[in-house]
């Protein structure tokens, strides 16, 4: 595999930082954020607390970025998903229910946001990110998202296998190995 340039390696670590982010209360996210990202426009935090499902909808001038948070090791609920190992069927073969039934919990409201701030401005790039039961997350948003044609990167960085080898070579191709 090729190496990452400067401009890559810069995305990654930003991707890693919002990833980290993520796990902050909504102001100290709205915080970061101002940090991290100059020209960012909006932060919409989003959380189901029967899932215990938490993510971030983020707007730069030129960005999209959908970021999940991941397992906290206090909070329990986190481990009943990650344990929930029944398959379910998908297009492209069979994906953890566990996480999928996670994400649904916010995925209408976040895919909702994603769509306004989108037709806002079309040349938006969007990527979505995650790290742990996070990257879970967000590769089943992206999947979901690609499914209705919205075109998204996606970076994730320790997730969990979230599906059966169909799903995650389909994966691959269609994303590439950026995780």
């Amino acid at each position: 595999s090729k190496m990452a340039d400067q401009d890559e390696l810069k995305d990654l670590y930003l991707l890693a930082c919002l990833s980290s982010a993520v796990y902050s209360s909504p102001p100290e996210l709205d915080q970061l954020v101002g940090i991290l990202i100059s020209d960012a426009v909006a932060v919409e935090f989003f959380e189901n607390p029967e899932t215990d499902t938490q993510g971030a909808i983020i707007v730069g001038a030129d960005d999209i970025f959908v970021i999940f948070r991941g397992t906290e090791s206090t909070k329990i609920k986190d481990w009943f998903v990650d344990l929930d190992v029944e398959l379910m069927p998908t297009t492209h073969g069979k994906i953890h229910s566990g996480f999928s039934l996670a994400l649904d919990s916010v995925f209408a409201s976040m895919f909702e946001s994603m769509l306004n701030y989108l037709s806002l401005s079309n040349d938006r790039k969007i990527t979505i990110a995650g790290h742990s039961l996070g990257g879970a997350l967000a590769m089943i948003f992206a999947y979901e998202s690609s499914m209705v044609g919205v075109e998204c990167d996606l970076v994730t960085f320790g997730a969990p296998q979230v599906g059966d080898d169909q799903w995650s070579d389909y994966m691959r191709r269609a994303f590439g190995r950026r995780h």
